[in-house]
């Protein structure tokens, strides 16, 4: 999901998520050093998905939210899994090639 939202995003969720206490803006800000204008909008998209919610001045992650079916909807979902199909693809091709190319070992007599 959060290659849909960004990679800010991501640190700004996890640091939130991570933390023993809720933590403040500034804390997010000083934990992740990304700046204040990335946090805010990071936040504020957070926010809007109802992923976070703000308890006076502390960001808390709601218990409502199902980040696989918002993964879904954001249409993140079929792109992760685009991409371990891709990656399928090309071990199973690199193996092949490492097959082709491996030489047995000798055997002493």
């Amino acid at each position: 999901m959060f290659r849909a939202l960004g990679d800010a995003t991501a640190l700004v969720y996890e640091t939130i998520e991570g933390s023993h206490h809720s933590p403040t803006t500034a804390d997010i800000i000083r934990t992740i050093g990304v700046s204040r204008s990335a946090t805010d909008n990071a936040l504020a998209t957070m926010e809007s998905l109802r992923m976070i919610h703000r308890d006076g001045r502390q960001w808390k992650i709601t218990s409502t939210g199902n980040l696989t079916s918002l993964a879904g909807r954001l249409g993140a979902l079929a792109d992760y899994q685009a991409q371990i199909s891709r990656d399928r693809r090309e071990r199973a091709r690199w193996h092949a090639y490492l097959d082709r190319h491996n030489t047995p070992a000798l055997q002493s007599t």
